[in-house]
């Protein structure tokens, strides 16, 4: 029987407009559950089915004097303690368990790793998979992962993932969903911007409730920008994976963005004497140096001179003097 035949019958029960065929309905229903030996039904104290429906009838005899009867007549009290053990609870653990999509699943809990400025974070995950975590990123692992390869992600950050088969390995943003076997792939997903995803090799399953699936291949890009999913390819993939190799790359980057870039990757705190220079961009790519080096590398392409005092740097752009 469905859920809103047997809900319109138990209507007509409640008032007092029930027929023979209607109570007949209702008792067929209830003792199918006595066949439904496939159906396990356990609910959140870990009782059985039958535990569920003693203790309801306990619950009715308590309050209405009701004795259990051992006959196979079906008497009209029956039918009222059935639409009882219904209305508290036994037609909805029925009818969740018989729809998969509906049972109660186990709270999941995880364990977080978090990333600040100044340093990119590498985690080892129990399956041997690496996660890379970006600046300001942090990522909840799923506590039992061995069963549940499940990632929760904010910022940004790169997946080298072992494969298997059997067990997808999932990350999930605030806009994505995405699902791999065995890959390597860089997601970002920060506030005020677009989310993104890149792969490098292997293969990924995008999905986003709003827009559908998408899938991609080796070096394929997809990001949500002004509410749609726009598919790309990565024509530079130093631009977008350089980071991992502690590569800082600029490509056609304005000068606050920049000073932004290098605050975040070397964690300190920069003040210059010049908000923008509108006309002023900076390209190329910056392999494991440090700040002083950096800085002096720049000058070469930006005139400027710089005073280095632990976490404060100062920046003087000649153009702004």
């Amino acid at each position: 029987m469905d859920k809103n035949t047997l809900q319109k019958t138990l209507q007509r029960l409640f008032k007092g407009k029930a027929s023979s065929e209607d109570r007949n309905v209702i008792n067929d229903w209830y003792h199918s559950f006595d066949s439904d030996e496939d159906i396990i039904i356990e609910d959140h104290k870990n009782r059985s089915r039958q535990e569920i429906r003693d203790e309801i009838f306990s619950k009715i005899q308590a309050q209405s004097g009701i004795k259990r009867q051992h006959d196979n007549r079906r008497i009209y009290f029956l039918t009222f303690a059935i639409a009882a053990c219904i209305c508290i609870g036994l037609f909805n653990l029925a009818y969740k368990f018989s729809n998969p999509s509906l049972q109660i699943q186990p709270e999941e809990t995880f364990i977080s790793f978090e990333n600040e400025v100044g340093m990119i974070k590498k985690v080892k995950l129990p399956d041997g998979s690496y996660v890379q975590l970006h600046h300001n990123s942090s990522i909840d692992v799923n506590k039992e992962f061995s069963q549940n390869r499940k990632v929760l992600l904010k910022g940004k950050a790169f997946f080298d993932v072992v494969p298997n088969k059997d067990l997808p390995f999932t990350i999930e943003t605030e806009s994505f969903k995405t699902t791999v076997l065995g890959t390597s792939f860089s997601i970002e997903s920060r506030p005020g911007s677009f989310d993104k995803v890149a792969v490098k090799s292997g293969n990924v399953s995008v999905q986003s409730q709003e827009f559908g699936e998408v899938l991609l291949g080796k070096d394929e890009t997809v990001k949500l920008e002004s509410n749609q999913l726009v598919q790309g390819s990565i024509t530079n993939s130093e631009l977008e994976f350089g980071w991992t190799e502690r590569t800082l790359v600029f490509i056609n980057t304005d000068i606050s963005t920049m000073i932004k870039e290098i605050e975040n990757w070397y964690g300190v705190e920069l003040y210059s004497n010049c908000e923008n220079l509108p006309n002023r961009k900076i390209s190329g790519a910056y392999h494991d140096m440090n700040l002083e080096e950096l800085l002096i590398t720049i000058q070469f392409s930006i005139p400027l001179e710089f005073e280095i005092n632990k976490k404060s740097v100062h920046l003087t752009f000649k153009e702004c003097k």
